[in-house]
């Protein structure tokens, strides 16, 4: 009787084939992390009163989503820049804000 190639040896696949599943299970749990979504909020090209508005009503929507920041765009200067700053402090916004060049970056609660 013939013995079987060592490639197909039974229980060399059986080790092989266990490694091949912790490899795939592996790879499935890196691709399966949940991603962080980027949200910007652009208020370029808004008024004042437009921005403000706009700004609140989707600041309040993405912290009862769940959603841990949010981007907001205002440019590097402008009435808005100026403004949004005061906006959180009349909307009592206690949240960590960081101040970058042109936009702000809210984590929401």
């Amino acid at each position: 009787m013939t013995s079987l190639p060592k490639s197909l040896n039974l229980k060399n696949n059986f080790y092989l084939n266990i490694i091949n599943i912790q490899y795939i299970i592996t790879s499935m749990k890196k691709i399966n992390k949940p991603m962080i979504r980027q949200i910007f909020i652009d208020l370029h090209g808004m008024t004042v009163q437009g921005a403000f508005d706009h700004c609140r009503r989707l600041l309040t929507y993405h912290e009862m989503n769940g959603d841990k920041k949010v981007i907001v765009i205002t440019g590097k200067s402008g009435q808005i820049r100026k403004e949004f700053p005061n906006w959180l402090d009349t909307w009592k916004y206690t949240g960590k804000v960081a101040d970058h060049d042109g936009s702000f970056t809210v984590f929401l609660k």
